[in-house]
């Protein structure tokens, strides 16, 4: 017997006439797959909430649907944003006294603020534990690269479950030396973050309790996502890409 799975019994609530098939879901006399049908859901519930029309495509899933929604604007992915949780945080006297704050970006479409890694620890914990801010969940860790001005950058997005707000960091280190204070005492979900920065990048995160690679091997050369990194040839005679020939090629896109 086929198993039920919760997107077909979705689908059931949604189109009474819906019943199964081995290989997808059939609607009124047709078989569509899962992903299909996600991607349906997802659109109907974008439209519904937003009164914006969002485009379907053949062979468009859930992923998608999410997509199409966020270019037409059927999506805010900072609803509760106009800028004033930023404003406000940017006004306490407590982040006012770090005098190191290199850039405030509070009326952006991602507000954020951009600080010196030397200075990130304190604005970290402020934003933690300060009651009035309360981000309690990191959500997003990235590193960057900024070659052209030999730094590098993480960025933190961060959430507070309790009073349903967000903002984000964007801690710059000098790429020569990039040091940044680990916070995985501050959210867990640092830790494994923190170290795919470090294999992707080499941002070395001060105080992490376990600083080591987490997607390359741990005899890897470089830092992959570097903006000047050399892909190997080989590893331990593994050949790499034959991209890495396409490159040569005078008509390779540069």
């Amino acid at each position: 017997m086929r198993r039920t799975s919760f997107i077909a019994i979705a689908a059931a609530t949604l189109w009474p006439c819906t019943s199964f098939a081995a290989d997808g879901i059939v609607i009124g006399g047709k078989i569509f797959t899962e992903s299909y049908i996600l991607g349906e859901m997802a659109a109907q519930t974008i439209e519904s909430s937003s009164q914006v029309p969002v485009t379907r495509k053949l062979g468009m899933g859930s992923t998608g649907i999410l997509f199409e929604g966020l270019k037409s604007g059927a999506i805010d992915l900072y609803p509760d944003y106009t800028g004033t949780l930023a404003e406000a945080i940017l006004k306490r006297p407590e982040l006012k006294s770090l005098d190191e704050i290199r850039q405030a970006l509070s009326g952006d479409r991602h507000p954020r603020v951009h600080v010196n890694a030397a200075d990130w620890r304190a604005i970290a914990e402020y934003l933690r534990h300060n009651p009035a801010l309360h981000f309690d969940w990191l959500a997003n860790l990235s590193g960057m690269d900024y070659v052209a001005d030999e730094m590098m950058c993480v960025v933190y997005d961060l959430w507070s479950f309790d009073l349903k707000h967000t903002f984000a960091v964007k801690v710059y280190c000098p790429r020569g030396e990039p040091h940044v204070p680990s916070v995985t005492d501050l959210w867990r979900a640092a830790d494994w973050q923190e170290r795919e920065a470090y294999d992707m990048f080499g941002i070395v995160f001060d105080g992490h309790p376990d600083l080591r690679r987490i997607l390359c091997a741990d005899d890897w050369v470089g830092w992959p996502l570097r903006k000047d990194y050399v892909f190997p040839r080989e590893y331990h005679g593994i050949p790499g890409s034959v991209e890495l020939d396409w490159q040569q090629q005078a008509d390779y896109p540069k």
